[in-house]
């Protein structure tokens, strides 16, 4: 899967980006991607990865704080916080496992 954002303004921000995929079948969705990682591109660079969230504390506190739903602590959802200049970015979400498909929900916050 792969979407668009841009970063407006003349200031750097920070985003959070979640590429859910094992989480949501405690939703009933069945199927589902089970190990996402994603990448964000801005052209051809590549800017920022995660895969694996890792429980982080901070993050959690973070999704707490903007209302998104928790992520257990030792999933294999993918989540990362970055600072992005204004510009046109790309999120590649893909999977570590080879031929891996199913469902994936990419949510992209603006956190500042």
């Amino acid at each position: 899967m792969t979407s668009g954002f841009v970063v407006g303004g003349n200031v750097p921000r920070r985003v959070l980006i979640r590429a859910v995929g094992p989480t949501l079948a405690s939703f009933g969705v069945s199927q589902v991607l089970l190990d996402p990682q994603f990448s964000v591109f801005n052209g051809s660079a590549v800017v920022g990865s995660n895969d694996d969230w890792g429980g982080s504390a901070s993050l959690a506190a973070l999704f707490a704080a903007i209302g998104a739903f928790s992520l257990p602590s030792n999933s294999q959802d993918a989540a990362g916080v970055f600072t992005l200049q204004p510009g046109s970015y790309t999120v590649q979400v893909s999977s570590w496992i080879s031929g891996g498909s199913g469902a994936v929900l990419l949510e992209i916050y603006f956190v500042d």
